[in-house]
């Protein structure tokens, strides 16, 4: 067990004391942070899907105990502090709205959940009230369609709601200790 706490320790820089565990960046110039592609002004830039991949990646591998700290290194020389604020809350701006997003899909699929729970039960419900005799082999065809297809709708919603949801509410989860965490600009 120790072992595994040295090689995590290496990775990650840990103060044990404040529970907080540091992700180091190390970047050419500050506008590596954003999407090259995206010349929206620094407040809605989105940032580089790389850094991005790389800090999720991070979130997954950090215990959840541990709150987190990004340091964020970069070799241009830039004094301003207004400017190293602009690019914090271009940050912050970026992860709320991944939560956003992301809190939306959540409750799109919650919905789509419950109108499959409802339309399942309904299909179901026609069956078990089917009060004709059914001699003839359409009545059966459709009475086995009515009854599959309750069970594909409820399938559905338990699909929607604990494996799709699960992956969601993770990624909202990272994003919300990514928006949480303090960043620090150093230069070197």
């Amino acid at each position: 067990m120790k072992k595994i706490n040295s090689i995590f320790a290496k990775n990650y820089p840990l103060n044990k004391s404040k529970d907080l565990c540091t992700i180091e960046i190390y970047l050419n110039q500050y506008e590596d942070i954003f999407n090259k592609y995206d010349s929206a002004p620094i407040e809605r830039r989105e940032i580089n899907p790389e850094l991005e991949i790389y800090l999720k990646r991070c979130c997954e591998e950090i215990p959840f105990k541990y709150s987190l700290k990004i340091e964020i290194s970069v070799s241009e020389k830039i004094n301003k502090t207004e400017y190293k604020n602009k690019l914090k809350a271009a940050l912050k701006n970026y992860f709320n709205f991944q939560i956003y997003l992301l809190e939306k899909r959540l409750n799109r699929n919650n919905r789509k959940a419950l109108f499959y729970i409802f339309s399942g039960f309904f299909l179901l419900w026609i069956v078990a009230i089917w009060q004709i005799e059914i001699s003839r082999i359409l009545l059966t065809i459709i009475e086995d369609g009515i009854l599959i297809g309750g069970w594909v709708f409820l399938w559905e919603a338990v699909s929607l709601f604990f494996f799709n949801n699960s992956k969601l509410y993770k990624s909202c989860q990272d994003y919300k200790r990514l928006l949480n965490a303090s960043l620090i600009f150093k230069e070197i």
